[in-house]
């Protein structure tokens, strides 16, 4: 027979999973997000939070408007990386998108290619 999971400890709240808690009711969520920390709404004001792969992704293209190389020591510092993650980032910005694949795993021929030549 099947057996309900929360008979066995239904004293004891921390034993209920979670989707069988109470949820708040919703006078209680009202006085839940009154007393919201004041950084919160700070965070709600700012229009746009960056990640920092977004970040460095900026500081990247910034970088390397000019045409010049971009080390990782330069992203790390424009982007406030570690070193390790800008060389990562780096490395990631700087290779090229994989080529388009037909269904059959074939690369697309040119369209100047003669139709009846052989890849």
């Amino acid at each position: 027979m099947w057996r309900d999971c929360r008979s066995k400890n239904r004293g004891t709240e921390s034993a209920v999973p979670r989707r069988y808690q109470r949820r708040p009711s919703a006078t209680a969520a009202k006085v839940i997000a009154e007393q919201r920390p004041a950084s919160a709404e700070l965070q709600d004001a700012s229009a746009e939070v960056l990640t920092k792969r977004a970040q460095a992704k900026r500081a990247y293209a910034e970088l390397s408007a000019d045409g010049a190389p971009v080390s990782a020591g330069q992203l790390a510092a424009a982007a406030g990386l570690s070193a390790s993650y800008a060389r990562a980032l780096l490395a990631q910005f700087q290779t090229p998108p994989p080529a388009a694949l037909q269904h059959n795993g074939h690369r697309p021929a040119p369209a100047d290619a003669h139709p009846e030549a052989g890849p």
